[in-house]
This record gives C-alpha cells, sequence and structure tokens, in this order.
C-alpha cells in the first residue's frame, strides 16, 4: 500500500507540472495573443489532436498492461502502433476534405504524441513513476522552450506542443525499454480483435472530453467553445490531476489477479468522497482564478463556472471508474457503455442546444455523466455477481 501511495504521489505531481504549464500558462497565453474566435478554432483543433493521440496510445498502452502475461511476445505490440500511425496519416488526407484550415503541423503533433504517450507505458510496466517525472518534466521545458519560438521565430501554436513533444521522444529514445524493441508482426487475431474494440471504446471515452467543443462549434460558432471551455477550466485543470490515480490504479490492477466488488466498492466511495471535495473548492476559487487567467473571456463565462466544473468532475469520475471494467468485466463491455453514453451524448445534447441555451446543455451533461457512473457501477455490480454465483 505504501508504494502505491507513493506512485500515485509521483504521478499526480508528474501531471500536476503539464496542466500548470499548459492549462495555466499557454492556454491563457493563446487565448490574449489571438482573438476570441481564433482561440475557439485553436481548442477545436487541439482538442481533436489530443483525442486522437491519446485515444490510440492509451488503448495500445492499456491493452499491454492487461494483457502482458498473456498474449503477445513484447516486440510484437509494434506491429500494432505502425497500424496506428497509417490509420492516423490516413485519417488527416481525409480531413482535408472537411476543414479547411487542416495544417500538415496538425499530422506531424499527432504522430508525435502517439509515439512519446504509448512508449511512456514503458515505466508503467516497470512501475517506476520517478521516470514519468522526469519525461514530464522535460516535456514541459519543451513547451516553455516551444513559446520562445512562438514568440520570436514561427507564429504558429503547433510548434510550441511539437517542440515539447520532440524533446520528451529524445528522452525516452534513452530511457525506454519499448523503444529498443524489435520490430514483429503479429499474427495474433485475437489481439487484433481486442485492440480495435479497446481502440474504439478508448477513442469514444476520449472524444466525450472534446465533443462539447464537436457540438457546440457547428451550432453556436467558435466563441461558444471558448467560453464553455473556459469556464470549465478550473474543474478540468483539478480533475486532470486527480486523473493520474486512474493510470496508478490500472498499472496495479494489471498486476493483480482478481478485484473483488467489496474493494470496488470501498473505491467508489472514496472517489465520490474526494470529488465532492474538489467541487467545493471550485466554487470557492474557480472565480477568481478564471478571472485571473482568462480576462478577456471571464464576462462572458463566468455565470457558467460552477456548473462546468461539475460537469468536468463528473466526467473525470466515470472515466477513472470505467478503468475497473476492463479487468472486472469483458473488454466489450467496456465499448458498449461508451456507445450508449457517446450516442446520448450528440443526438440529446444537439436536441437540447437547438431548443435551449448553453446553461441547460450543461446541466444535462451533469446528469448524463452521472448515469454514466451509474451504469458502470451497475454492470461490474451484475457481471461480478453472475461470476461469483458460477463458481
Amino acid at each position: 500500500m505504501k508504494k502505491i501511495v507513493k506512485d500515485m504521489i509521483y504521478n499526480i505531481l508528474s501531471t500536476f507540472i503539464v496542466v500548470i504549464i499548459i492549462q495555466f500558462y499557454i492556454y491563457p497565453y493563446l487565448a490574449k495573443t489571438i482573438s476570441i474566435s481564433e482561440y475557439g478554432y485553436f481548442l477545436l483543433f487541439i482538442g481533436l489532436i489530443n483525442m486522437i493521440s491519446v485515444g490510440f496510445s492509451s488503448a495500445l498502452g492499456n491493452l499491454r498492461l492487461i494483457t502482458q502475461k498473456n498474449y503477445l511476445p513484447s516486440n510484437q505490440y509494434n506491429s500494432l502502433l505502425i497500424i496506428i500511425l497509417i490509420l492516423v496519416s490516413f485519417m488527416y488526407f481525409l480531413s482535408q476534405f472537411f476543414f479547411d484550415k487542416t495544417s500538415i503541423l496538425y499530422l506531424i503533433l499527432t504522430i508525435c504524441m502517439i509515439f512519446k504517450n504509448y512508449h511512456a507505458y514503458s515505466f508503467r510496466l516497470q512501475i517506476n513513476y520517478n521516470r514519468t517525472l522526469i519525461l514530464n518534466v522535460i516535456t514541459s521545458l519543451g513547451y516553455l522552450l516551444g513559446v520562445l519560438i512562438f514568440n520570436n521565430l514561427f507564429q504558429n501554436w503547433t510548434i510550441i506542443f511539437i517542440t515539447g513533444e520532440l524533446l520528451g521522444i529524445l528522452f525516452l529514445i534513452f530511457t525506454a525499454q519499448t523503444v529498443r524493441e524489435k520490430f514483429e508482426i503479429t499474427k495474433n487475431s485475437s489481439m487484433y480483435s481486442q485492440f480495435f474494440s479497446l481502440s474504439i471504446a478508448t477513442l469514444l471515452s476520449n472524444s466525450m472530453i472534446y465533443m462539447d467543443r464537436l457540438i457546440l462549434f457547428p451550432l453556436l460558432g467558435s466563441q461558444s467553445v471558448s467560453v464553455f471551455v473556459v469556464a470549465s477550466f478550473v474543474g478540468k485543470s483539478i480533475g486532470l490531476v486527480i486523473t493520474p490515480i486512474n493510470s496508478v490504479f490500472l498499472t496495479y490492477i494489471s498486476k493483480s489477479k482478481k478485484i473483488n466488488l467489496k474493494l470496488f466498492k470501498k473505491i467508489v466511495i472514496f472517489l465520490i468522497l474526494i470529488f465532492t471535495l474538489v467541487f467545493l473548492i471550485t466554487c470557492v476559487l474557480g472565480d477568481t482564478i478564471t478571472k485571473i487567467m482568462y480576462p478577456e473571456i471571464y464576462n462572458n463565462a463566468a455565470k457558467y463556472i460552477n456548473i462546468s466544473s461539475a460537469s468536468a468532475l463528473t466526467f473525470i469520475l466515470g472515466t477513472i471508474l470505467n478503468t475497473f471494467m476492463m479487468k472486472m468485466n469483458d473488454v466489450s463491455w467496456q465499448l458498449k457503455v461508451q456507445i450508449t453514453y457517446v450516442f446520448a451524448y450528440v443526438i440529446l445534447g444537439i436536441t437540447v442546444l437547438k431548443y435551449f441555451d448553453l446553461q441547460v446543455f450543461i446541466y444535462f451533461t451533469i446528469i448524463l455523466n452521472l448515469m454514466r457512473v451509474y451504469l458502470i457501477c451497475y454492470v461490474i455490480n451484475k457481471y461480478s455477481y453472475r461470476q461469483e454465483n458460477n463458481k
């Protein structure tokens, strides 16, 4: 237990560093540098890049964690990584037909993020979270260097993030065991099936982080995207610091043979208490912090801050609980829950925005997020109960 707590502290600290640099410096800096409309476009595209890169890299990394003792020799995971990079390149060229403002730099950034995020799992396989901390420090310093390049040499926001990712990759080349693994094509058909199922589920899960932008942009415009994201800024930022608990949980879950229902219920109660405390903190500090960080957009976002924080935190709670479904249930259940959630979010969300305003839409997301938490707990409880009775 002491080791788990220590690793959680390392992981929270490493994520906190990145959150501080990105959420509290780079995003507000760009909001001051460009117009509110242009900032909305930036939020849309960085959201899409994060959704795709984190979605695919997390799917492959988590698959390796939960199946490391059962399926592939380590060097065969590289064939799945190549498939991801080919698929992402195809998606980029396809996007040329839908967006006028796409740039080849978006593809370069996406590939860099996938490569770095996947090979960062090397440290989780070894349960070496102090190296994760070093990686994030180096990446964050790279972002700061990228800001200098943005200011003086190349006025394109992608250079900020590409510089950070490249410095992180350089560190991984010298330290990550997975980078030095040989390439070998896997012929394990069940692995491909699990990989694509988990990829779809993870992409759907990550799409929900940015789905509000994808829905708001065509219906209300880029300015509404800026207002909504800024309003939820504090809640999402604090929630991102808590999210590393999720990765530590999965790392140790992957090493254990069984997670019983009694332990899961205790974890659920613990997380609910933590998130309630975090929400109270955002209610006290959210307004002041948002006003300091985003003075240009604050007046438009002020009335949405508390409810947007509640929406962000209930979503993150569901994402953490969703981790346990990979271990306690069949992987297909995760996909079913995510498809149900995304379908409800898109169809009902568009309907709400069509007849009501942004405030009602945010309340809708809170209710839907809580329903997702209940559905995850219900599925795990029912599946675990059935397994115990079948013994």
